[in-house]
This record gives structure tokens, sequence and C-alpha cells, in this order.
């Protein structure tokens, strides 16, 4: 006897499933949470973390009182802070960068966006300071920074022209800042530099001016040359590529990614080509200004977290390298991520995030589905429930059931 054919119900629960599962691959719908309320650590500021966290649970903040700077510092993951002493005054700074090796070296830098043309460096965690000369002679410029070790340097100033302004540049110094050499002239807007530095030599950066975008530049003979690394990106106008962001397993992926005002970029091939990554969320390529967050797990989870100012703010993760998007929490802005060990052992992802409109800083535990405030300690792991006998005697006549009738209805066919 023939097998019956579906009836028109079940075929049109076939099509609803589908519908739904391809839909929202397409175009998920923003989720809308409420967020905890949380206040010990409400300063508007800049979060930094470092990237040995998983094992020294080490943050710092910046905040401002009476018009002066002030950081401050975590050993316990944000549970408590100790206030700083930093000799920053009044001068604007522009980041904190961290030793690689933080946790074996203590090693900080901060750079600074005015006139004084200095470069601040503590060896022991921020508990003191010295100040060295920053590499430039004029101009308030922005800097930006990259490290490969504490005494290994790249910092790149201004916004003109290529070529055209000797005190503007790409900056290299294998002394800790003590003294410099020129490897790039022109403005810089971004720096980075491959995991396997030691090895490959490999750094990029973003040379950017007034109204003109330069896209990305690649050397992979530590900044001594340079080629242009920018087929498929969208450059030469308004705007920069103002974040570089190297996959943690380079080496063998060779996966770059980029950001600039029009969108998020990713190469496979070690930057000699660009595809869209964000082409889910921005299918009509206007103005978006987003921010990427690449999982410290990528080459095994490939997650990647964006943000993106316009048309409107929204937030997404994305679970395949970028080729589709899941929208997150709205008024969430992930930043940062990392690993931490658990309570039971376990080394987990998590990600931060600052609230779009409070300034809070926030943490997730579940690649960003749910937040919990800066300052309470992460969630105690459900011990995973072992089945009682009764339950595995029900399960395996279920499956037995099920077995028994596909034979039947395997013989009729």
């Amino acid at each position: 006897m023939p097998s019956a054919k579906p009836g028109w119900g079940m075929r049109l629960l076939v099509g609803v499933v589908v519908w739904l599962t391809f839909s929202d691959i397409a175009r998920p719908v923003i989720a809308d949470i409420a967020f905890p309320r949380c206040g010990s650590e409400n300063w508007p500021g800049f979060l930094y973390i470092s990237p040995t966290y998983r094992d020294d649970d080490t943050l710092f903040l910046r905040t401002s009182s009476v018009g002066q700077w002030m950081y401050f510092k975590s050993i316990d993951g944000g549970l408590s802070w100790l206030e700083l002493v930093h000799p920053g005054g009044i001068d604007t700074p522009y980041g904190l960068y961290f030793s690689p090796q933080y946790v074996q070296d203590q090693t900080l830098y901060v750079a600074y966006g005015s006139f004084s043309g200095k470069l601040d460096r503590s060896t022991d965690g921020g508990l003191s300071w010295g100040t060295l000369i920053a590499p430039r002679t004029s101009g308030a410029t922005f800097p930006v920074m990259a490290l490969y070790d504490a005494a290994t340097l790249f910092l790149g100033y201004g916004r003109g022209q290529p070529g055209g302004y000797s005190e503007q540049g790409l900056f290299y110094s294998a002394d800790g800042g003590h003294t410099w050499e020129q490897r790039f002239v022109g403005g810089v807007a971004a720096v980075a530099l491959s995991p396997n530095y030691a090895g490959d030599a490999t750094l990029m950066i973003s040379p950017v001016a007034y109204h003109a975008d330069g896209g990305v530049f690649k050397s992979t003979d530590a900044g001594r040359t340079w080629q242009p690394s920018r087929d498929g990106l969208r450059w030469g106008g308004d705007g920069a590529t103002y974040q570089i962001i190297f996959s943690p397993d380079f080496i063998h992926d060779h996966t770059v990614f980029c950001a600039n005002l029009w969108g998020l970029y990713k190469s496979t091939d070690a930057g000699a080509h660009w595809v869209d990554a964000d082409d889910a969320l921005h299918p009509e390529h206007g103005p978006s200004r987003p921010s990427l967050t690449v999982s410290p797990r990528y080459p095994q989870d490939h997650t990647l977290w964006a943000s993106w100012m316009f048309p409107e703010s929204g937030q997404a993760r994305s679970t395949d390298g970028g080729a589709t998007w899941q929208f997150l929490p709205a008024g969430m802005r992930p930043f940062a991520a990392s690993e931490l060990y658990g309570a039971d052992g376990v080394c987990r992802v998590v990600l931060f995030g600052e609230h779009a409109e409070t300034g809070q800083f926030y943490k997730s535990f579940d690649l960003g589905q749910t937040w919990q405030c800066l300052e309470d300690p992460p969630p105690i792991p459900s011990p995973v429930e072992v089945p009682e006998p009764a339950t595995w005697l029900l399960f395996g006549s279920g499956l037995a059931g099920l077995a028994g009738y596909a034979r039947r209805h395997g013989h009729r066919r």
C-alpha cells in the first residue's frame, strides 16, 4: 500500500516553520528587555579590560571629576575599586593600552591628544607612573597605539595627508617609548598587530586625512614598507577605517576585520581582498558607523558582536563569522569580550557592554542575551541534572515505540 501524502494542514505547518526559520536568519526581530538598575559603579567614562582578564580579573575605569581625569582599578572583576594616582591632570587621555603580557609585566601606557606631547607609562599596574616624551612636535592630534609586548610599541598620530606631515604618522619603539623611529608619514587612524607578529612582522594601519579615508595599508616587515590592502573596501571619501582586528588564530585562518563609516568588512586572505560582513544588518549600505567585538574564542565559536549608530542605534551577534546576524536586546552596546574561569572551573566568554543612554557598564555570560551589573559577581552555573531511572525508562520506551513505528511504515513502502 503506498504511503499517504501529507495533508494540507501538515504542508501549511511545514511551510510556516520554514518561513519563520529563514526569515529570522535574514532579518531577526530586535529584542527588548529590561536591564537591571545598577548604582555602585554608575560613573560616566571608559572601561578597559585586561588582555589577561582570565588570569587577573583586572579592569580599569577612566572617569572625570571637576575637569580632572581619574582612574580606578579593580582586580576582582568590578566587585571593588581602588582610585589610582594619575599624572595626567587636565590633559585629555586617548586610551589606556595594556601590554599583551600584562599579568606578568604589569605594564600600561596612556597617550594624550593635547599639546603636552607626552606619554605616560606604568610598570606596576597603575600604582605609579612615569612620563615619556611622545614622538611628535606639533598639533592636537588623535593617538592610537598597538603593543606587541611591554617594550615593543607602535604609536600613530595625526589626520594629515600621507607623506605631507613629517610630525605625524606611525612611530616605532623597541625600548618602551624612550626612543622612536618613524615608519609611516601622514595621519593614522588605526593600527593593529598580527597575533604572530614575532614570526610574520605583520601590521595594518588606516591612513587618514581630512576628507580622505585611505582605507587599509599592510606591512610584512614591521612597518618599513607598505602596500595598499583595500580591495573590496569603501574608501577615499569622508570617514575613516577606525578599527582593525586580527583573528586570534590569524596564523592559520588569515582572517582580519575592519570597520569604517560605511560598515564592517572581513578578509580571509590576510587583507588581499575584503567583503561586507554586515549585509544582513544594513543591506542599503548607507552610513552606519559600526564597532566590532571579536570573541576571544573566534577560531572555535566564530562569534562577533556589532553595534552601530546609524540609521538607528542597534546591536547584533553573529555565530558564523558575519554571514548571518541576530539582534540583541536594544540599548546595550557590546565593546569588549574576554574569558573567565567560573566557580565550577570552566572557562567561559564574558562580554562587556555599555548602555547607550545611561552610560552604565554591564557584563553578560550568555553571549549578550541577558546582562547583569558590572559590580555583581558572576552567576553560579546550575548543576547538570542527571535523569532518574524512571525518566530513563520512559525515554527508552519512547525510542522503542518510535523505532517500531518506523519499521512498520517502512515495510509498507
